[in-house]
């Protein structure tokens, strides 16, 4: 038993998170503009959900907690800016 849980430990600790390809990047640069092209046309909904999307591919992208903090401000959603 103690070493099935070794080997799943360290299969587990072997493996990567996805890393960005250009493929991805390039993907992700597409639907963060799409987002705000979203949002200029006052479709916020839509846009905050593609910006928590890009979010969970890339957490560590201050464009797009920018691009967010900002659609919480306008819509007046203090407790998304808390969050984020």
């Amino acid at each position: 038993m103690k070493n099935k849980i070794l080997y799943i430990f360290l299969f587990l600790s072997i493996l990567k998170p996805q890393e960005l390809t250009t493929k991805n990047i390039n993907f992700l640069e597409t639907e963060f503009k799409k987002a705000i092209r979203l949002e200029r046309i006052g479709k916020f909904k839509s846009a905050e959900t593609i910006y928590l999307d890009l979010l969970k591919n890339d957490p560590k992208n201050s464009r797009i907690y920018f691009q967010l903090k900002s659609l919480y401000k306008r819509g007046e959603n203090y407790f998304g800016l808390i969050i984020y």
